[in-house]
């Protein structure tokens, strides 16, 4: 092969080359809209909610300014006498709680021990962290490669924004739904 032949492939596998990649760069990964009626409202607090410093809050413009992810977990649940362990598989469309604290410029302590959620119901969950490098805010799932809202029917409630504390977990404990208030370092 001579030079000028050698020269044009070189330049044409250049220019295929530059083309494929802007072609990738142009068609991002799928993003889903936050469910209309779904309000997120998540106060972050440092300490207790009576003696408390809140750090910030999680809202829907706050998750629109970020990168949404798909975060799969299998966790293992017991359900039934005796109890039965029952694997199931969840993609959810969530937000990383380390995306969420930059955003909202939280300067967070040196130190975390441990994180207490609580929900719309009042039920609380502990939950003994010391980062949020596994953690995430979730709106709903992917199901067959569409948005299911993360709603229940039967209830008439959105079960969203859940908590996930650790996506390495296989605990079904590890996710907290209806969340309203994440406490780190909650005081006893």
């Amino acid at each position: 092969m001579n030079k000028k032949m050698f020269f044009k492939v070189m330049i044409l596998t250049l220019i295929m080359v530059i083309s494929a990649t802007l072609m990738i760069s142009c068609n991002p990964k799928q993003l889903y809209e936050i469910p209309e009626n779904l309000d997120v409202s998540i106060k972050v607090y440092l300490g207790t909610e009576e003696e408390a410093n809140l750090l910030g809050t999680i809202t829907n413009k706050t998750l629109l300014a970020i990168a949404q992810q798909n975060v799969s977990m299998t966790t293992v649940k017991n359900i039934g006498d005796p109890p039965t362990p029952v694997e199931t598989t969840k993609v959810y469309v969530a937000y990383s709680m380390n995306d969420i604290i930059a955003k909202l410029k939280i300067n967070l302590p040196e130190t975390i021990t441990s994180v207490m959620v609580i929900a719309s119901d009042d039920y609380d969950s502990d939950y003994e962290i010391s980062s949020f490098d596994n953690s995430y805010i979730t709106i709903g799932f992917e199901e067959d490669g569409a948005f299911v809202s993360d709603f229940d029917e039967e209830e008439n409630v959105f079960e969203a924004p859940r908590f996930i504390s650790d996506k390495t977990s296989t605990s079904s404990k590890s996710v907290s739904k209806m969340v309203v208030t994440i406490i780190i370092n909650p005081i006893a």
